[in-house]
C-alpha cells in the first residue's frame, strides 16, 4: 500500500514554477501578436502552460480572473513591451533570459 502523502511533490513543482516569473498585478501587455490563449483555473496552472509548451517560445503570461484566461506570450517585459493597466489581469514575466 502507498502511503505517500497526496500532497508530497506539488509543493516543491509550484514553487518552482512561480519562482520562474515576476509578476505585477494589475498589468497586462497591450500587444497580443504571436499570442496563444488558454481557459485557466489559476496563474499556477497558466505557468504550467508557458513553461510546458514545447512548441511556443513562452517569455511571458497574463492571468486575468474576470474570465480566466491565459494568455501566453513571446515577449518579455524587460525589452520594453508596452503594458496597460487593469485591475483584473496580472502580468507574469519570466526571470530566465
Amino acid at each position: 500500500m502507498d502511503r505517500t502523502p497526496a500532497n508530497q511533490g506539488k509543493c516543491c513543482y509550484y514553487s518552482h514554477v512561480s519562482a520562474q516569473f515576476t509578476v505585477q498585478p494589475g498589468r497586462y501587455i497591450e500587444i497580443n501578436t504571436g499570442s496563444i490563449i488558454y481557459n485557466s483555473a489559476s496563474p499556477l496552472q497558466c505557468a504550467s502552460y508557458c513553461v510546458n509548451d514545447a512548441e511556443f517560445v513562452c517569455n511571458s503570461f497574463d492571468f486575468c480572473t474576470n474570465d480566466q484566461s491565459c494568455h501566453l506570450s513571446p515577449t518579455h517585459t524587460d525589452s520594453g513591451t508596452t503594458m496597460s493597466p487593469t485591475p483584473s489581469c496580472y502580468h507574469y514575466s519570466s526571470t530566465a533570459l
